[in-house]
């Protein structure tokens, strides 16, 4: 594991209920999810 994938992100974004899959959608790439979560495994957010 690197320094990098150490390092907390955190984000706040205003949403509002008509945007709040897209903008949530923003947040994961955002936060590096694709790094941080393996493909092939399932995964339950």
């Amino acid at each position: 594991m690197t320094n990098e994938t150490r390092r907390a992100k955190v984000a706040v974004l205003r949403t509002s209920p008509e945007t709040v899959l897209q903008d949530y959608e923003g947040l994961m790439e955002l936060a590096g999810f694709r790094q941080a979560l393996d493909p092939s495994a399932t995964t339950i957010l």
